[in-house]
């Protein structure tokens, strides 16, 4: 013990690296997710949409975004009909 002390002593940076190591290494859930597997997740909608033949819906802000966004063109387009019967 009286030795790892004096080693850790003489050298302070050294210690600080070995303290930061395990920190880094351990996993943060039960599981770690490969990174791999992380790369191919944004093309997994595209893989089922060609193996199903089916449209995979979209989900989330961007999905908000695409619905307003054509709500606005068909009110556009009630404005437009109404000006052209006038």
């Amino acid at each position: 013990m009286v030795e790892i002390n004096q080693s850790l002593e003489a050298n302070p940076s050294q210690a600080n690296q070995n303290q930061a190591q395990p920190l880094n290494q351990s996993p943060k859930g039960l599981f770690q997710i490969p990174d791999k597997f992380l790369q191919m997740l944004p093309l997994l909608p595209l893989a089922l949409e060609a193996l199903t033949g089916q449209k995979v819906p979209a989900v989330g802000s961007l999905a908000e975004i695409q619905t307003a966004l054509q709500q606005l063109q068909i009110s556009l387009q009630q404005v437009l009909t109404n000006q052209q019967q006038l």
